[in-house]
């Protein structure tokens, strides 16, 4: 699959998570890498997508983690 961010000046981390971070929970980076090919992503947006992968993967490799990042958003939720 190609993702073309061809004039493309705003990115938002949610966008990223949804579109890509969620790849990870089924996908190994390497499978990520030879199935997706991203063009035209300004070094802004490069920054945005390397922190939300990141991220990702840290969530859905370490089990403590997830839970602890779980718990804080159900707090969160809980209290809005």
């Amino acid at each position: 699959m190609e993702v073309d961010f061809q004039e493309v000046e705003v990115f938002a981390s949610p966008f990223f998570k949804a579109a890509f971070g969620q790849l990870l929970r089924d996908f190994t980076g390497d499978d990520i890498k030879h199935l997706l090919k991203v063009k035209n992503l300004n070094p802004v947006g490069m920054s945005v997508l390397r922190r939300v992968i990141e991220n990702s993967r840290r969530y859905f490799s370490d089990k403590k983690y997830r839970r602890s990042i779980d718990k804080v958003l159900d707090r969160a939720a809980a209290n809005a």
